[in-house]
C-alpha cells in the first residue's frame, strides 16, 4: 500500500436522510487507504441535516464539514474543489481528487485497490466498475471495461424491464481487468456512450490534480447552468488534459436505488431531456475545438439519444401527455442538422439514423 498519497473527497450533500448518509461516510472512515480529506459540503439542508453534519467534526480530523446557500450539487462540488484549491499551497504527484454522492458508499478496499493501479501505470486517472444496489437485495454490477452499455434510452428502458421482470443478471460477463487509454481516446469513448469506459459518472473516477489543475491550482468547474450530463462535460474537460487513464474492472463503489426512483424512472428519463440536449450541445462545442473525432463521436451518440427520444415521445403511451415535448424535440433535431457541413464534420456520420437526415435534406 503507498501511504504517500492523498485522496481529497468531495461529498455534496443536500437533506440526506441520516442513515444513508452515515453508511457512506462509515465506507470513508473504513477505508484500508487512510490517508484523506473528506470534504463534505452542506448544500443549504434543513436546520436538522445541518446540524446532523456538524457531529463528523469532532468524529474524526480528517473530515471537513462546510454550510453554503443552496446552489445544486454542482455548486456544492465547485465550492468544494474551491476550497480544496485554497488549502493546497503546492500540488505534487501524490494529490488526488475524487467525489462521492451522500447516499452512496464505497467497497471497503475501493481507495487502495484505485490507487495501487493509478501507482503501477503512472496514470493521471482510474476509473472503476460499480455495483447499481437495489432495494429487494438484487444488484447489477457494470463493469466498465464490457463492451456493453445502457446509454441509449431504448437500451435502458429495457433495462428497466428486465429488472421489473426479476432477471437481474449481468448482460455479459467476458470483460478484461484493465484498459489503458491516451486522455484522448478515453475522451471519445465516454463522448458516445454513458456507461463504457466509465461515462461521465464523477463517482467512480481518482484524478491527479497534478494532471488536471492549472498552473495556479484552479481545478476544472461545473457548468452549473445545467442539471443533467452536467458531471459528464467536466469528465470530458478533465479527461482532455490527461495523457493516460486507468479502466479497471473492480467493482468499488455501490450506487444505491431506493423505491421512489425505480418507479418514476420512465417519466424521469423522459422529461428531463430538454435539459439533457442543452448539455449535449455544450460537450458539442466544447469537443469542436478540442478534437473532431471525439465530437464525431458525440455528434453520432446524441443523433442516436434524439431518435430514441423520437420514438418514445411518439408511441401510444407518450404522444398525447408529451406533444409539447415532441415539439421542442423535434426543434432541437433540425438544430443538431444543422450541425452537419463539410467543414464540421471532417468524416461520415456513422449514426445508423443518419440516413433518414440524408434522404429528407437531399432527395
Amino acid at each position: 500500500m503507498n501511504t504517500n498519497y492523498t485522496i481529497h473527497a468531495i461529498l455534496p450533500f443536500y437533506n440526506t436522510p441520516v442513515d444513508r448518509l452515515d453508511k457512506c461516510i462509515s465506507s470513508v472512515l473504513t477505508q484500508t487507504h487512510k490517508n484523506f480529506k473528506l470534504y463534505i459540503i452542506d448544500d443549504g439542508s434543513n436546520q436538522f441535516c445541518a446540524g446532523y453534519l456538524d457531529k463528523y467534526l469532532t468524529l474524526d480530523s480528517r473530515i471537513l464539514v462546510l454550510h453554503k446557500e443552496n446552489g445544486g450539487v454542482s455548486s456544492a462540488r465547485n465550492y468544494g474543489m474551491q476550497i480544496l484549491s485554497e488549502r493546497l499551497t503546492d500540488i505534487d504527484h501524490y494529490q488526488l481528487l475524487t467525489f462521492i454522492d451522500s447516499d452512496d458508499y464505497l467497497e471497503p478496499n475501493a481507495w487502495e485497490t484505485a490507487i495501487s493501479h493509478l501507482d503501477r501505470t503512472n496514470s493521471d486517472a482510474v476509473v472503476f466498475s460499480w455495483t447499481d444496489v437495489y432495494p429487494n437485495q438484487e444488484n447489477i454490477p457494470h463493469y466498465v471495461t464490457a463492451e456493453h452499455s445502457c446509454s441509449t434510452h431504448s437500451k435502458f428502458l429495457q433495462m428497466m424491464e428486465e429488472i421489473a421482470k426479476g432477471n437481474m443478471a449481468d448482460f455479459k460477463t467476458d470483460h478484461p481487468k484493465e484498459l489503458t487509454f491516451s486522455g484522448r481516446n478515453f475522451v471519445k469513448e465516454i463522448s458516445s456512450d454513458n456507461i463504457y469506459c466509465g461515462g461521465g459518472y464523477p463517482w467512480n473516477k481518482i484524478w491527479r490534480i497534478l494532471s488536471i489543475a492549472t498552473p495556479d491550482l484552479k481545478l476544472p468547474i461545473y457548468d452549473e447552468t445545467l442539471h443533467i450530463y452536467e458531471d459528464k462535460l467536466w469528465c470530458i474537460q478533465a479527461a482532455s488534459h490527461c495523457n493516460n487513464i486507468s479502466v479497471i474492472s473492480d467493482k468499488l463503489y455501490n450506487y444505491v436505488y431506493f423505491s421512489d426512483s425505480i418507479t418514476r424512472q420512465d417519466n424521469e428519463v423522459i422529461d428531463r431531456q430538454p435539459a439533457a440536449y442543452a448539455a449535449f450541445d455544450r460537450i458539442l462545442d466544447y469537443l469542436q475545438t478540442y478534437d473532431m473525432e471525439c465530437y464525431q463521436a458525440a455528434y453520432n451518440f446524441f443523433f442516436d439519444v434524439i431518435y430514441d427520444d423520437i420514438a418514445i415521445l411518439t408511441d401510444d403511451k407518450h404522444k398525447a401527455s408529451h406533444k409539447q415535448q415532441y415539439k421542442s424535440t423535434m426543434a432541437t433535431y433540425r438544430r443538431l442538422c444543422k450541425r452537419i457541413k463539410p467543414r464540421t464534420l471532417l468524416y461520415p456520420v456513422k449514426s445508423p439514423q443518419f440516413r433518414s437526415w440524408a434522404l429528407h435534406h437531399f432527395l
